[in-house]
């Protein structure tokens, strides 16, 4: 399928897993999902690094374009928040609302987060013998779960 198409195709891949727990901790600790998605961004183009053929305790990213889909309604924004904090060979910067409907590379990306995301949702209701359903609020499955747990739960 695709996702096996983009892996074979793809230079570097960067995934980031977050638990709900995860996630729990760190708006406790003051973060909205907003941040903590940025902020898992920019760990996941970190990850898109190789050491330099001249010094190995030197590395250098593996790209020097990022075309983003802005999580902001402003784009511009989030355009300008990535470029102060990547390096300088990044030339190019793009945040774009829907950017994975206009560029083909961020869909790609999309397929990746969304068949690696459904890859641990199946894992996790066979794990609990649940049947959890996608994960995402408008699956019924994932709705009818969430409401049997609470009413034997709380």
């Amino acid at each position: 399928g695709l996702y096996g198409e983009v892996r074979r195709c793809a230079t570097a891949i960067g995934c980031i897993h977050l638990s709900a727990m995860d996630i729990d901790r760190r708006r406790a600790g003051g973060e909205n999902l907003n941040v903590i998605e940025f902020v898992t961004m920019m760990e996941c183009l970190h990850m898109l690094r190789r050491p330099t053929t001249a010094d190995a305790n030197c590395w250098e990213h593996v790209f020097s374009t990022v075309i983003m889909d802005s999580i902001q309604k402003n784009s511009d924004v989030m355009r300008d928040r990535l470029r102060k904090l990547l390096p300088k060979e990044v030339e190019n910067v793009h945040a774009f609302i829907k950017a994975d409907d206009l560029f083909p590379i961020v869909s790609a990306a999309s397929i990746i987060a969304k068949v690696e995301r459904d890859n641990h949702m199946q894992q996790l209701s066979s794990h609990l013998g649940l049947k959890l359903g996608s994960g995402y609020p408008s699956d019924p499955t994932t709705r009818s779960f969430l409401r049997q747990y609470k009413a034997n739960n709380h």
